[in-house]
Parts: C-alpha cells; sequence; structure tokens
C-alpha cells in the first residue's frame, strides 16, 4: 500500500483517497462531540485520541492567525468555510502521517531538531545568527514555552520526512536490483563517424526569402518582453539632504537636548545551563530537573569550564553550539526571575539555580557594561545626517513644485536636478 502512496504521491488520485479516509473519521465522530467537556475525545485515529482541549487549542490559535490576516472574517464567514471541521481534518491527517511515520521508524534527533530552529529567521538576530534570547522573547510573546513549541515543531519535521519519503522511488525488489546492476556495469564497443556542421556550412546557401520564412514559422522562439527604459529623478529627505551644512555646534546643542537618546541602557553578557521541566510539572519532574542542574553547578564548582559543562547539560537549543551563551542584553528582554538574578551578579560570577517557566537555570555573567550614554564622538555623523534630512524634508514640497515646473517647461532631469540640488 505504501509503494502505492509513494508512486502516485502527487497524483489526484491519492489525494482524494485522503480526503475519503478524513471525511470518514469526520463523519464516524461526528462535528457535535466538540460541545462536550475538555476531557472528551473528539476523535479516534487508530487507536489515538485527539482530546477536546488539544483541539480547542489547535481551534484558537488557528483563529487568531486567520483574523491577523483577515481582521474582517465574521463568525458567519468561518461557519460558511467549514473552519471547524478544517481544523478537525488538519489534526486527523496529522495524526495519519504521524502513525505512518513511526511505522517506518522516521524520527527526528535533537541535533536536527536544534538545527532546524536555528534557521527560523524569527529566532535570529540582525547578523542572521540563532539568539537564544530573541528565541525565548518570541515564544513568550505568542504564549508558548519552550518545551510546546518543539514538542510541536519536531511533530512538523517528522511529518516533512514522511513527505520526502513518499517522493521517493519505491523500493526494488531483488530482480530489479539485479537487472539495474547488470545494465549499469554493461559496455559496449561502437565505430562512429563524426562529421562536424561547421565543416558543411559554406555548402549551404541559405536565401533572404528562406530566412524570412523560417522567422514567420518559428517567431515565437524570437519573443521578446516589452521593455521600457526610463529616467527619474528621486526627492526625498536622504536624497536631498547636504549634511556638511550642520555645523558641529548645531550638532552639539542636539546631542545634549536630546541627550536620553543617545542613553545605554545597564547590559549584561551572559551564559545559561537551561533543565527544562513546565510550570505546574510534578514534583517528581521538578526533582529530577533541580537533581540534573545540582550535578552540573557540582562540575562548575570542581573548575570546569561553563562552555563544556553546558554543552553537556543543557537543553537550551543553542547550549550545544555556543556554550550556553545568550550575548549582551539589556533589562526588559529576559523574564523577570532570569533578569533579577542575571543583573544581580558580579562580573564571572554564577548564580544559584533560578526557576522560570521555561525550567530550571544556572546563570554565568562574563562581563557587565553600566548605563550610561554614548559618547558625542561616536554619534555626531549620525546627529549631522539627521538634523541635514529634518532641513531637507522641510524644503521638499517646495523643491518637487519646482521639478514639476521645470519638466513642464522641457527642461531635462539633469538639469532640473541641478537645479533643485540633488
Amino acid at each position: 500500500m505504501l509503494d502505492i502512496l509513494r508512486r502516485g504521491a502527487q497524483s489526484w488520485g491519492i489525494k482524494i483517497l485522503f480526503g475519503i479516509i478524513i471525511a470518514v473519521f469526520v463523519l464516524a465522530f461526528g462535528m457535535n462531540r466538540m460541545q462536550n467537556d475538555k476531557g472528551s475525545v473528539v476523535a479516534t485515529v487508530n487507536d489515538i485520541p485527539i482530546i477536546f482541549s488539544q483541539y480547542q487549542d489547535r481551534l484558537q490559535r488557528s483563529l487568531e492567525m486567520a483574523r491577523s490576516q483577515n481582521p474582517n472574517l465574521t463568525a458567519e464567514i468561518l461557519a460558511q468555510m467549514g473552519f471547524k471541521k478544517q481544523i478537525l481534518e488538519q489534526m486527523i491527517t496529522e495524526e495519519l502521517m504521524l502513525q505512518e511515520a513511526a511505522v517506518l521508524g522516521l524520527t527526528v534527533s535533537k541535533e536536527e531538531l536544534a538545527k532546524e530552529i536555528h534557521l527560523i529567521p524569527a529566532f535570529q538576530n540582525e547578523g542572521k545568527v540563532f539568539d537564544a534570547a530573541t528565541y525565548q522573547k518570541v515564544l513568550q510573546a505568542n504564549n508558548l514555552t519552550p518545551g510546546r513549541f518543539e514538542s510541536d515543531f519536531m511533530r512538523t519535521l517528522i511529518m516533512d520526512k514522511l513527505v520526502t519519503y513518499l517522493g521517493l522511488p519505491g523500493r526494488l525488489n531483488e530482480d530489479q536490483a539485479r537487472d539495474f546492476h547488470t545494465y549499469s556495469r554493461s559496455t559496449a564497443v561502437v565505430s562512429y563517424v563524426m562529421y562536424p556542421w561547421a565543416r558543411f556550412q559554406d555548402q549551404v546557401k541559405a536565401t533572404d526569402d528562406k530566412i524570412a520564412a523560417y522567422y514567420e514559422a518559428h517567431k515565437a522562439e524570437y519573443a521578446v518582453p516589452a521593455l521600457a527604459r526610463i529616467a527619474y529623478l528621486e526627492l526625498n529627505p536622504a536624497t536631498l539632504s547636504d549634511e556638511s551644512s550642520v555645523t558641529g555646534s548645531e550638532a552639539e546643542t542636539y546631542y545634549a537636548e536630546h541627550k536620553d537618546d543617545f542613553r545605554i541602557e545597564e547590559q549584561v553578557n551572559a551564559r545559561h545551563i537551561l533543565v527544562r521541566v513546565d510550570d505546574g510539572a510534578p514534583e517528581a519532574d521538578v526533582a529530577k530537573a533541580m537533581a540534573k542542574i545540582k550535578a552540573a553547578q557540582a562540575e562548575l564548582k570542581a573548575g570546569k569550564s561553563f562552555h563544556d559543562v553546558a554543552a553537556k547539560y543543557t537543553e537550551d537549543p543553542s547550549g550545544n553550539e555556543n556554550g550556553g551563551t545568550l550575548g549582551w542584553f539589556g533589562r526588559g528582554r529576559m523574564v523577570k526571575a532570569f533578569e533579577d538574578a542575571a543583573f544581580a551578579l558580579e562580573k564571572s560570577s554564577v548564580s544559584e539555580p533560578v526557576r522560570t517557566q521555561f525550567g530550571i537555570h544556572l546563570i554565568k555573567v562574563e562581563d557587565k557594561k553600566p548605563a550610561g550614554y554614548q559618547a558625542y564622538a561616536d554619534v555626531e555623523a549620525a546627529i549631522k545626517t539627521l538634523l541635514a534630512q529634518d532641513r531637507a524634508a522641510e524644503t521638499l514640497q517646495d523643491r518637487l513644485d519646482q521639478a514639476l515646473e521645470l519638466i513642464l517647461a522641457g527642461e531635462g532631469l539633469q538639469s532640473i536636478a541641478k537645479s533643485i540640488g540633488l
């Protein structure tokens, strides 16, 4: 059966078959069961239940996403779309895929999961590199714990593997493998005579009529897209500004009057080791996590490097690769318990175990920067650019009117650009 599905993975027949399977499940269990209590079963897929609370959570998240893309979606429109039924069908399809993946032995390792998470742009810093602080902040903003997100993401990766597997060629049986081996190792001796076309080019006379006839018969081969060459003037504060018109005295005055714009908040450069345990986890799970973090703490006190201990113990996806580094961060970027502990530490010191909603942490502060202000010399150029663009913005409309008058008068763009100071 799987070989049939694999060979026809892109065919409409297989898609219809999946549709029938899904429809059977939906009809068998009925949408009325969705109104039951949170512990009830919405559907059962090969003895694996889909619980109402799971369905309700997926439905809510899907609704939020749909309405973020189309705020005008009403309950009536969603009902006409069969939105609730679509979500249940998705969950049934996913469960079927995960079960088939399990039969085939398709899994995702911890290393694969970490690698894929690191590639998600939302979790990367401005340098396009995975940033653990950004990762935690994004999850927190979406009411997700790392454990929940990584579990769901792992399911997605497993389903991706199944889709890839189904798209692969079917397995060869013994006879097919033998035939292919024989064919691939077969050799032949051939004799041939080569007639390079260039040797006979002078013997062929192409008349103008033949060339024209060939062109007309193959006109589509010589089609070109419509093209246009344009010239334009770009008028905006950046193109119209002249930084040399801003004096040092003006820049210094702006710096003094807007000094709070150049304030640097207190920052720490930290690493951490994380052992995951969710809020509300059983005491046995909390004790197990605490025992693991204590073992890591003991190795640190014995003199082992934080980098090596983090690589061994941490359950943060970044830990195995960079020793748990979080880089520089200021207040407001981490959850409060973590932030308070980090900013209370002295340089090069390690915290006691810190509990957050993500689990239990050990934090090491590598370096600290006190609050203060950027030096004038470091921001002088930026201030002059800002002031010059502000001045240009004030004259933008006048220069635009001037440019339009010159265009109507027949002036060329280069002349106009010079006249209006571009």
